[in-house]
């Protein structure tokens, strides 16, 4: 497998032994070195399990599309100041429909699904995996 910049050498400081620097580079941080928190103790202490998304990530996160989504019709629909701003917000995130919640789901899913599959970020076979499109099939009632 390539980087970008078209190396093919492994990175002895890579996580998977591959050859991504920026892997390694992360994984030195201390947020990423950090000893579990009293809420993931918790948790997993009540016999559940817990994945939290990898700091930074805001492209796998799906509620930072959901809060975009709030913030453009926002924009669209007030004013943008604070006095507004406090009054608005319960009511701009019920604007955004469940289904664009979903479809932001689906999508940082496949995003998560090519990082998975060690795919290099923009390349083809990226782009090809995060655009997948679904088609769902509804039974109709006149059956």
């Amino acid at each position: 497998m390539k980087t970008p910049a078209g190396n093919t050498i492994p990175n002895p400081k890579s996580l998977k032994g591959g050859n991504c620097c920026a892997q390694a580079l992360l994984a030195s941080q201390p947020d990423f070195q950090a000893p579990k928190g009293g809420l993931e103790e918790a948790i997993q202490a009540a016999g559940h399990m817990i994945l939290f998304y990898p700091a930074f990530h805001c492209e796998i996160n799906f509620i930072e599309y959901f809060w975009g989504a709030a913030k453009r019709y926002t924009r669209q629909t007030y004013g943008y100041d604070f006095s507004s701003l406090r009054c608005l917000v319960p009511e701009v995130l019920t604007q955004v429909p469940n289904t664009l919640i979903w479809k932001y789901h689906n999508k940082t899913q496949r995003i998560i699904d090519a990082y998975d599959s060690d795919e290099i970020y923009d390349s083809e076979n990226y782009k090809k995996i995060i655009s997948k499109k679904y088609k769902y099939h509804q039974l109709s009632d006149a059956a």
